[in-house]
């Protein structure tokens, strides 16, 4: 019952976002050099450079050589100010590093990923620890 009030609260956001023109965000991508190997939901990405995508809440993400990739599902998030060409947050427990925001200059809003189950565990056993990482110049549109 509760995953199927969680999943219907989603697609409510889901569909209030996209109801309004200008409430969903165009196509946006950027480059990440990540130093460190991290989580995408289930899937685990090695250090290495990705191309990272955001539209219309979609986030998709992608190495360079094309092996690995992860599309995940965002909420929209407020609050900071970025300058230059935008960063990534990641949720550092221990030796672990979780996906959580992207957030690109030219969009009013980050995005920021649902916790995954992994992660939820790792919370109840670790501080959390924020790592910024700047993003490369904006590849295209």
């Amino acid at each position: 019952m509760k995953k199927a009030f969680s999943f219907m609260a989603l697609l409510a956001l889901l569909l209030t976002f996209g109801a309004f023109p200008g409430a969903a965000q165009g196509k946006k991508m950027v480059i990440l050099n990540a130093p460190f190997s991290f989580t995408v939901e289930q899937q685990t990405m090695p250090a290495g450079t990705y191309r990272i995508l955001v539209e219309h809440g979609w986030l998709q993400i992608r190495s360079a050589d094309g092996k690995t990739a992860a599309m995940v599902l965002t909420l929209p998030v407020a609050g900071k100010t970025v300058e230059g060409s935008g960063q990534v947050v990641f949720n550092r427990y221990g030796d672990r590093y979780f996906l959580g925001q992207v957030w690109l200059p030219e969009l009013e809003n980050g995005r920021q990923t649902l916790e995954s189950r992994d992660e939820k565990e790792m919370e109840k056993r670790g501080k959390l620890e924020a790592v910024v990482v700047k993003l490369n110049g904006q590849t295209g549109r």
